[in-house]
């Protein structure tokens, strides 16, 4: 996948220690990523807290394409 960097959601600590540079500048954009997915859904989404407690299964991948200058977004279960 030329030009193509892959970042695995793990949890928190693990992703520093892996590559803290690439966590530094997914925490500075996570409150842009936010804005564009909330204005994605229409603006206004409303997440019971339930919802987000069940997620602890999950993991987040993020693929960034460099050409295209673009972000892709996958939610996987963990294995």
């Amino acid at each position: 996948m030329s030009g193509r960097k892959h970042f695995t959601g793990m949890n928190r600590l693990t992703q520093m220690q892996a590559n803290p540079i690439a966590r530094e500048a997914i925490d500075a954009m996570l409150g842009q990523l936010l804005i564009v997915l909330v204005n994605r859904a229409g603006g206004s989404i409303e997440i019971p807290n339930a919802e987000i407690d069940g997620t602890g299964r999950f993991n987040l991948s993020m693929q960034l394409n460099e050409q295209a200058r673009s972000f892709t977004f996958v939610v996987g279960e963990k294995p």
